[in-house]
């Protein structure tokens, strides 16, 4: 069996005004740091336990793993997750919070370049800033679609493709993504390479805006449309299931609990939303593949005791 364990949204360094406890005063952005640790020692534990039982498994972040890009928490969030990867391997795909110093509304490219130090350090083969040097054909890594293949054949193998969806354009308004017709055309020809040699090996699309229309749209927060047209048409019949992340649309319902919409007949990914990793409450999408088959699945995490992050 192979196992995905999918979070995004940590938004480490996420800063408000402070709180009173009964016995001191604490910050937002300790007390939040504080959920975020809390939550990642859960998923390190149930990672463990399943590399314990022979399962194939890999922790996925899709995005906003900083709140505004600043070096210390890139420090901060390279802590908890080499922390992680001496369990399994993590992965992780940019968001807009990652790129910009202003609550993820501005392109601030030494963000940029310090996003793919992290992955780099974390063993992924790919430059996601190539996106926006025009070199994303020439680069020795060939930017984003990357393709990884994780598991051989006695440990129902999964393959996870790499996207960048933070804006190319409009940077003024960059909590909006696109993947551009460069990124999706090398996604479409990867896809027919891939599956022509693996056709028996369920694909997984990581990225951090919501790919495909289901649910409520949102134009001002989501993926480009003409881009979300061409990725449904990509991959529908290719594609086994899209993790994603930056803004659950059950927030107009005044909820932010995670969503699993179910595939429409054969055809059509299942659509996972992690973005309710840290809101209002902790959790994470745990995703069991066996012998081709995807069951997605949400666990919820306990609250840290307010005391103890006062204490710790």
């Amino acid at each position: 069996m192979a196992t995905i364990f999918h979070v995004s949204d940590l938004h480490i360094g996420k800063y408000s005004k402070n709180i009173q406890a009964p016995d001191c005063d604490i910050s937002m952005e300790q007390f939040h740091l504080h959920r975020v640790h809390a939550l990642l020692n859960e998923v390190e534990s149930a990672a463990r336990r399943t590399v314990e039982a022979g399962d194939n498994s890999v922790v996925v972040v899709t995005g906003d793993l900083t709140d505004q890009g600043w070096d210390k928490q890139f420090a901060c969030v390279e802590e908890e997750l080499q922390r992680i990867k001496g369990v399994c391997p993590v992965r992780i795909v940019p968001g807009n919070h990652d790129y910009g110093n202003f609550r993820g509304c501005l392109f601030v490219k030494k963000s940029v370049r310090c996003f793919d130090e992290l992955a780099h350090g974390l063993g992924m083969k790919v430059d996601f800033s190539a996106k926006y040097e025009g070199i994303l054909e020439s680069h020795s890594y060939a930017g984003a679609p990357y393709f990884e293949t994780f598991g051989g054949a006695d440990h129902s193998p999964v393959c996870l493709v790499y996207l960048n969806s933070c804006s190319s354009e409009g940077l003024e308004d960059f909590s909006r993504g696109d993947l551009g017709d460069l990124q999706l055309e090398m996604l479409e020809s990867g896809l027919n390479a891939y599956l022509k040699e693996n056709g028996n090996i369920p694909v997984f699309l990581c990225m951090h805006h919501k790919p495909l229309t289901r649910g409520y749209p949102d134009p001002v927060m989501g993926l480009d449309k003409k881009d979300r047209v061409r990725l449904g048409e990509i991959a529908n019949g290719r594609v086994g299931a899209i993790l994603y992340g930056h803004q659950s649309e059950l927030k107009f319902l005044q909820d932010l609990s995670p969503i699993i919409w179910p595939a429409k007949g054969t055809q059509t990914p299942i659509l996972i939303d992690g973005n309710g990793s840290v809101s209002t409450s902790l959790g994470y999408a745990r995703i069991s593949v066996s012998n081709g088959a995807i069951d997605p699945g949400w666990v919820a995490v306990s609250e840290p005791v307010f005391a103890e992050a006062v204490h710790a």
